[in-house]
């Protein structure tokens, strides 16, 4: 199903270039049937770009489903010394739900770490059960994919060293003279990550109760990890740091400061140099690994612009075609030869209008370099039956937490 999508995207990228190299590649010289062509393609390509996005991540959760026990380390041993089973994951996960259980399913449940008898009390699920979760969400949420990743165990935290200073960059004789001048300018720091609760509710519903066919852990499992990809990704992105997250859009001198911001130059809008005005404000060793986050109204604004001549400025290029004119180039997509990913916590610019002044409307940083994320893994499962009642429903308690640890190795643009 994928390859077919991305033959049929080349194929029509290919039928695009067509169409500019009719036109010298001036989509301003087109004729207005041409024009109309050309646009209807486009926007045709963009459903193409959005059935690949979908198609790719349903692979990836194919992949996980089969590999995912294995896919992480334990990284402790439980009460037993045995390690929890793939019965005992899904006993324990049906019992939370209040399904019976066969004598099978019970043995299999005394190897997983618990607090209490009835889960009503309460549940510390088994270590496994988290690792789960935060795999499934690497598959689904962008940072978290890209960004340097800890795994706790128990209260606490854990500290990062973080580079507050670059180098002062003397020259050598200056360095090595007898009056001792020395380059002092390099300073290091550290970030603390503190895990803290966030309730990630689950309304599963009563289906369960009666249809034991389900694959219980599966659909919980998968359940959990959209709501907490949902509370988790707008964090990354938004938090201000107090008692939860420091997003990366959020100015601070905890996270991406001001200096790490590029401005339009023109206000209530955003055009061709200003996105090369960021680049330009990345440096070449962060370069390597950069993607752009922005919102998919901004790609729109973006597919837009047009240059003195009227021709788009982003034009999609076959795959192996390379134009120096253009925003785009490549397959997959590409902004100034950057990957980009949308995201809908991203701010919004709208369609078209004025854009608002202060919307932080992109970032282009390599996340493995500059954010970290740290994840408590006892996590606690409680049913809530009664708090939400008819629908019933489970309340993960997880505990996580982001930081932004080289600011230097992000870049964002900021609507003036």
């Amino acid at each position: 199903m994928l390859s077919q999508l991305q033959e049929q995207y080349r194929e029509l990228a290919a039928q695009v270039q067509a169409v500019m190299n009719q036109s010298n590649g001036k989509a301003g010289a087109m004729p207005a049937d041409d024009q109309a062509k050309f646009e209807a393609m486009v926007n045709d390509l963009d459903q193409l770009k959005a059935q690949i996005e979908l198609a790719k991540k349903a692979e990836a959760l194919h992949a996980w489903g089969k590999e995912a026990s294995d896919r992480l380390p334990i990284v402790r041993q439980l009460q037993n010394t045995e390690l929890p089973t793939v019965e005992s994951r899904h006993a324990f996960v049906k019992k939370l739900v209040g399904m019976h259980l066969n004598e099978a399913e019970e043995k299999a449940l005394k190897y997983t770490l618990t607090i209490g008898s009835d889960p009503r009390g309460g549940y510390l699920a088994p270590t496994q059960l988290s690792q789960d979760l935060i795999v499934l969400l690497r598959n689904m949420t962008y940072i978290r994919t890209w960004a340097r990743s800890f795994a706790l165990t128990g209260a606490g935290a854990i500290e990062v060293p973080v580079q507050t200073a670059d180098v002062l960059d003397l020259v050598e004789t200056s360095e090595a003279a007898s009056s001792g001048t020395s380059d002092t300018q390099l300073n290091w720091g550290i970030r603390v990550l503190t895990p803290r609760l966030r309730e990630v509710t689950v309304p599963i519903g009563r289906l369960f109760e009666k249809a034991s066919a389900f694959d219980v852990y599966q659909i919980v499992l998968e359940s959990a990890a959209y709501a907490k990809m949902t509370k988790e990704e707008k964090e990354f992105l938004l938090g201000n740091g107090a008692n939860q997250a420091m997003g990366v859009l959020v100015e601070s001198a905890s996270g991406f400061s001001t200096s790490r911001t590029v401005s339009t130059g023109t206000a209530n809008v955003i055009g061709f140099d200003d996105v090369w005005n960021a680049v330009a404000g990345l440096r070449s060793q962060f370069r390597a690994g950069a993607k752009w986050m922005i919102h998919r109204n901004l790609e729109g604004r973006l597919r837009k612009l047009k240059d003195s001549a009227n021709n788009y400025v982003w034009a999609p290029i076959a795959q192996g075609v390379y134009n120096s004119q253009n925003l785009t180039s490549g397959f997959p997509g590409t902004i100034a030869g950057f990957p980009y990913f949308t995201s809908e916590n991203m701010d919004d610019p709208g369609i078209s209008g004025n854009i608002t002044t202060g919307r932080m409307v992109a970032i282009l940083s390599d996340f493995a370099q500059s954010y970290a994320i740290a994840d408590l893994i006892d996590m606690e499962v409680v049913n809530l039956d009664q708090k939400f009642y008819p629908q019933k429903a489970l309340g993960f308690l997880a505990a996580y937490d982001g930081q932004v640890i080289n600011e230097n190795a992000g870049i964002r643009i900021k609507v003036s």
